[in-house]
């Protein structure tokens, strides 16, 4: 009995590992993402890997919740038990990934750099301008009265995910009226972001992804 258990945690560990690797080979196709170089997308990748790889299976195109259950530990159900509530639709999932993608502060120039901010900027105000098309289609008596409380957009992501490194904030490009359902999202990335996730993933697929992260080396190398 316990030797089929473990047998069958293998597998499933197994069958993420191949979902992480599917994550990775489908990010750098991320309409944004993929104008960057390769070393570039590996810098990059090499701290956000975790965030693309928790949002893909909590939104995989097939229902994994029992890998999910026989694999990840309390905590990492738990995040994928949030993002799974958001319900993102397709648009929803692009917007978020360039945003997880387009990190300013992992560019190798200047130019990149630039580039990266300018993409997460406009990636935040199309998410936005989306959330408030949706919100407008909805009947009257579905809205609620935060949702039309203006905020501004065009801040920068970072600043936005709020987690443990901040940056200098800059002045804001666009002013939208803001659903609640963007202010949903945003908080959705957050949680995809804490620094303990990429700790408890890589536990999860210890088989795979070594501690010292030259397995992690192999795959971006590969892939």
């Amino acid at each position: 009995m316990q030797q089929n258990q473990l047998t069958c945690h293998g597998l499933s560990v197994q069958i993420l590992s191949q979902v992480l690797m599917a994550c990775i080979r489908q990010v750098r196709h991320n309409e944004h993402f993929a104008i960057f170089g390769r070393a570039q997308q590996n810098e990059i990748l090499r701290h956000v890997w975790y965030e693309c790889f928790l949002l893909r299976v909590a939104n995989w195109s097939i229902d994994i919740s029992s890998l999910v259950e026989r694999c990840c530990d309390g905590h990492l159900r738990s995040v994928m038990e949030d993002i799974k509530a958001l319900r993102v639709d397709l648009i929803e999932l692009s917007l978020l990934e360039t945003l997880i993608l387009c990190r300013k502060e992992f560019a190798l120039s200047a130019r990149e750099a630039t580039q990266l901010e300018q993409f997460a900027e406009r990636a935040l105000v199309a998410l936005g301008h989306y959330c408030w098309q949706q919100q407008q289609q909805q009947p009257p008596n579905e809205l609620a009265p935060a949702k039309q409380l203006p905020i501004a957009l065009g801040i920068p992501f970072r600043d936005v995910r709020c987690t443990s490194v901040g940056t200098t904030c800059t002045e804001p490009t666009a002013a939208l009226p803001a659903p609640a359902r963007l202010g949903k999202l945003l908080l959705g990335l957050r949680t995809v972001a804490l620094r303990f996730n990429e700790f408890a993933v890589r536990a999860m697929l210890r088989e795979v992804i070594s501690d010292d992260g030259l397995a992690l080396e192999t795959i971006l190398t590969k892939l």
